[in-house]
């Protein structure tokens, strides 16, 4: 038999195993799970850039499926040589990449430029988990001394040594025309020679222009480990939608706002979203949307400011200083020879460039969202001077009293047969102000329409609802342009969404075979979006270009796993193939 003392021994071994066994479960489920980063790479249609260029990439996340990618927002910044953030991109992720453009100006200083990637959940990993890469941009119109004779920087290339997909580039024929389509047919497959669903980039560069010494064109470029890294903090969530993030504070005594009633008003939109906010910080989500909107931040509590003071928060204030160099890139003589044609290449357009840029489209304001009780030609009223003379002799009973020197509206509602207990509010071309003395003052011969919002319902249905004490005077002015006089600059501001990427401008085919204008591009092909088919195929045709030259097809892509490739062909361009 088993005594107590024995049987106590054993009890406590079983105990200790148990709980070393669930310890080392509990640390392997902890390890299992912890967070991944975003693995970001960027690929660039060239390695250096002229000013006047347009530099065109496609950011990928690598070894990474669709279903485990953190983040839907990718920023991507330009830095200067001098450390001053040029360009700031958001760009909204597409399964497993996203892409765009920057446009790069003619006076912009020559030197190394520092492209830099992340997700606002990779600044959870510290700076090694922020995509750089040094990019040389040369000034053509800056009298600099060829440095030729002096040794170029010393350059360290990262490039991940994982190559999960297999791609194959080829060629229609190997020798094409000037004035030829040139087709090159791309498969991709995985390690077992199995055929694989891929996004892919491709770039066609001008070798005799874009291959100069490695030593001057490549700069530094950083690509992650192909394991994950552990997070220095988790201060930083991973981010789904556009989130508006600010400081609102009294515009007269600095204090942070509490209150129930804030709206967030969307100027371009005409939208509304009512929030309330606690010690000053708010935060609001957004419905998508590109290129930039004007908002307007309105307290509707009538005991505090109409406009508080907004201080905008931005991820810029969360990342470190980059690193920069002292020295600029090297002039050797071929890039010299370039530069010499890209001047050459911007005076042929200068001379003959006939058709005006893309327009950006019509950006007059929508001013038929809204439905109001009543609605006024203002070409009816001609003979009247101010908004004043026209809201005492036209408005039904509307009264305007002074107090103080201050003048105040009061609309009479004929449904419910009363004044309105508050001042109303005033739109001007959409946007929402306060200055009553100052809208009173306006001369009516500047003023297309007025519109008029009195009835409790239909204010509430279609603005905050403490608007509705007050009622809503809408103006549209002639000229329909953003009433400067009126806004408040201190609760308006403009705040960029996702970047809308642009067309690349080479996939214009040119009709006519003898064109005013040569077309010597040294990137002659820009694809940031090439799909593969269920046997892993893609078919792209593209313009040639009217060089005689040799042309390098460069193309990068990701699975739909984020495993990644890349490949490189050649093909010539000559007088008659």
């Amino acid at each position: 038999m088993i005594n107590i003392e024995t049987l106590k021994r054993i009890l406590i071994i079983l105990y200790v195993g148990l709980a070393t066994a669930i310890t080392a479960f509990s640390q392997s489920a902890a390890d299992s799970s912890s967070p991944e980063l975003d693995q970001l790479y960027v690929h660039l249609d060239k390695s250096f850039y002229a000013t006047g260029e347009t530099l065109w990439y496609k950011v990928y996340f690598l070894y990474q499926d669709t279903s485990s990618v953190k983040s839907n927002i990718v920023y991507l910044d330009l830095i200067s040589p001098t450390g001053e953030v040029l360009v700031h991109q958001k760009l909204l992720r597409d399964h497993l990449h996203t892409h765009g453009e920057i446009n790069i100006p003619p006076d912009w200083e020559e030197g190394y430029y520092t492209l830099r990637c992340y997700t606002r959940w990779n600044l959870n990993f510290g700076d090694d988990a922020i995509y750089q890469q040094r990019i040389p941009i040369y000034n053509p119109y800056e009298n600099l001394v060829s440095s030729a004779s002096t040794p170029p920087v010393a350059q360290t290339v990262i490039k991940s040594n994982k190559r999960d997909l297999n791609i194959s580039l080829q060629t229609r024929q190997q020798v094409y025309g000037k004035n030829d389509d040139v087709q090159v047919t791309i498969t991709v497959t995985d390690a077992a020679q199995q055929p694989v669903n891929a996004n892919l980039s491709l770039a066609v560069l001008d070798t005799d222009l874009i291959n100069l010494d490695e030593n001057t064109t490549v700069a530094e470029r950083q690509s992650f480990p192909d394991t994950s890294i552990d997070p220095v903090s988790l201060n930083y969530t991973p981010e789904e939608a556009l989130a508006l993030a600010m400081t609102v504070a009294s515009p007269t005594t600095s204090e942070l706002v509490s209150s129930q009633f804030i709206s967030v008003y969307r100027v371009e939109d005409q939208e509304f979203i009512n929030t309330s906010i606690e010690q000053g910080e708010l935060s609001v989500s957004l419905p998508n949307f590109f290129g930039s909107r004007t908002f307007q931040i309105h307290n509707h509590n009538p005991f505090q400011a109409a406009s508080p003071s907004v201080a905008v928060h931005s991820i810029l204030d969360s990342l470190p200083s980059p690193k920069l160099l002292d020295s600029s890139p090297s002039r050797t003589p071929e890039v010299e020879r370039y530069l010499r044609l890209s001047k050459l290449r911007n005076k042929l357009q200068e001379i003959f460039e006939s058709s005006p840029p893309p327009s950006a489209g019509n950006t007059a304001l929508q001013t038929n969202t809204f439905i109001p009780n009543k609605t006024y030609s203002i070409d009816k009223f001609q003979l009247m001077k101010t908004v004043e003379d026209f809201v005492s002799n036209v408005l039904v009973k509307a009264s305007i009293s002074s107090d103080d020197g201050q003048k105040s509206v009061r609309l009479f509602d004929p449904i419910d047969q009363r004044y309105l207990e508050d001042n109303p509010w005033y739109m001007i071309n959409g946007y929402l102000t306060t200055l009553e003395e100052e809208v009173l003052a306006m001369s009516l011969s500047q003023i297309e329409k007025i519109d008029i919002f009195l009835q409790p319902k239909t204010v509430a249905q279609q603005f905050p609802f403490l608007m509705a004490r007050g009622g809503v005077i809408a103006i549209y002015t002639k000229d329909k342009k953003p009433p400067t006089d009126f806004i408040a600059e201190r609760n308006t501001f403009t705040w960029q969404g996702f970047h809308s990427p642009l067309p690349f401008e080479g996939q214009r085919r040119v009709e006519s075979q003898d064109d005013k204008v040569p077309d010597f591009r040294p990137l002659v092909y820009w694809e940031p979006v090439i799909e593969t088919d269920e046997q892993g195929r893609a078919v792209v045709t593209f313009p040639n270009s009217k060089a005689i030259s040799q042309f390098s097809i460069q193309v990068s892509g990701v699975s739909v796993k984020g495993d990644y490739g890349e490949a490189t062909t050649t093909y010539e361009t000559q007088f008659a193939p």
